[in-house]
């Protein structure tokens, strides 16, 4: 049987350290933007290679 964590020690942090709820929802939209352009950059890579 798997044991679950708790998800402050998952997360190494306490609630009260992390950043307000508007810095940390601005930080995940950035973190997924620029993902989202890396998933493009190796698409159009990918494309272009079969061509």
């Amino acid at each position: 049987m798997r044991r679950r964590r708790h998800p402050e020690l998952w997360w190494g942090r306490t609630l009260d350290s992390l950043p307000a709820p508007d810095v940390l929802a601005t930080e995940i939209v950035e973190n997924l933007e620029a993902a989202l352009e890396q998933f493009r950059s190796v698409s159009t890579e990918l494309a272009s290679e079969s061509e």
